[in-house]
């Protein structure tokens, strides 16, 4: 008896082989892969601290651009004891993939008529965090650094309405608890 017969047809193969395939490339992340990725990325903010901009540079493939964005963001006064970078992460539609973000700002002065204190960025850094579950790799990839008000403008708009909800997704799934949300930009109208 042929296989295509016991099937009976071959999308129902194809069906068959598709997941199969992507069952075994899709492995669920446990907590514990998910404090294998916070551990990377804490080694990146490590480097941020330090301004040891090569390493950072390497652990998240940044382009040449993008490296000289974020060396001339950390020299322009960046200041550890006031600017601590702290990561969170958004789930994906992509199984063993996360799309995580570091901030580097001052806490301004809160102004009288608002409702919070602002922030002064001097960057913010997206990259896509992609897990081998089998090999045990993680990999930052589609990395990016945002340094100038407009863009840190538009960035925070297109995400201070999700914030909590997205970032609770993560906490609820994997136990990591995020920083509170980013504030909003000094220059923001």
């Amino acid at each position: 008896m042929s296989i295509m017969r016991f099937f009976g047809n071959k999308n129902l193969l194809f069906s068959f082989f598709f997941c199969h395939v992507f069952v075994v490339n899709s492995q669920e992340i446990t907590k514990e892969h998910f404090k294998q990725i916070l551990a990377n990325s804490y080694i990146i903010i490590n480097y941020l601290e330090k301004k040891d901009i090569d390493n950072a540079e390497l652990y998240l493939k940044l382009s040449p651009s993008d490296a000289k964005k974020l060396k001339i963001s950390l020299s322009n006064g960046f200041n550890i004891e006031s600017a601590r970078p702290l990561p969170y992460f958004l789930l994906t539609d992509t199984p063993n993939k996360f799309n995580m973000v570091i901030t580097g700002f001052d806490i301004l002065d809160k102004v009288d008529n608002e409702e919070y204190p602002r922030g002064d960025y001097y960057f913010v850094i997206r990259s896509e965090v992609v897990i081998d579950v089998e090999n045990q790799v993680i990999n930052f990839i589609k990395s990016d650094v945002i340094t100038s008000d407009d863009e840190i403008n538009k960035w925070w708009l297109s995400r201070y309405k999700t914030y909590v909800d997205k970032t609770l997704l993560v906490r609820d799934k994997y136990g990591f608890v995020p920083p509170p949300p980013p504030l909003p930009p000094k220059n923001l109208k």
